[in-house]
């Protein structure tokens, strides 16, 4: 059977409260239900529900993706430091060489229903910093195989400032709820 998604990565922006985390719930069962292998990447560092919430209910969230990159002491943010993210021990950029699932922990993702989901990280505490470092986890990560990678991000467009959709094949744009 044809997969014409297989392989996408499709980023969802809007307004705040427009129902992108809504959306992407949405189009994540959508797809599960016609049979595509489905990765949620919550790239929203400011909700600290989110999309993870719709999807999963009240499970507990995954560990922090960033850390799996060293955290922020060493993922720096793009505008900074456009480089490619790398692995911990690896100096090859995932764009170049993408993310085996096999090689992630499995408490950096949590999984229902054939969806799997990952958080970048969410800011927490006051004057925790700049979520700047996540945003090049957002546009990096990129898992090898026929997953269709649904991205949710925060409110507005600043993280277009930091290049967030280098590396997706879609933007959908949602203005309204």
């Amino acid at each position: 059977m044809d997969k014409p998604l297989s392989g996408l990565r499709i980023l969802v922006c809007g307004k705040g409260g427009c129902g992108k985390s809504s959306i992407i719930s949405l189009m994540a069962q959508i797809l599960r239900d016609e049979t595509y292998k489905v990765i949620v990447l919550d790239g929203d560092a400011s909700n600290p529900g989110g999309v993870a919430r719709l999807i999963f209910g009240s499970l507990p969230g995954p560990a922090p993706l960033i850390n799996f990159f060293g955290g922020r002491n060493k993922v720096d943010c793009p505008v900074d430091n456009p480089a490619p993210l790398t692995r911990l021990n690896n100096p090859v950029p995932i764009t170049e060489q993408n993310i085996d699932l096999t090689e992630i922990p499995s408490e950096y993702f949590i999984e229902k229903d054939n969806i799997l989901l990952f958080q970048i990280g969410k800011i927490k505490e006051f004057c925790e910093g700049c979520d700047g470092p996540m945003s090049k986890v957002t546009r990096d990560f990129i898992v090898k195989g026929p997953y269709v990678q649904l991205i949710d991000v925060e409110a507005g467009i600043e993280h277009f400032g930091r290049g967030v959709e280098k590396n997706v094949d879609f933007i959908i744009v949602v203005a309204d709820p």
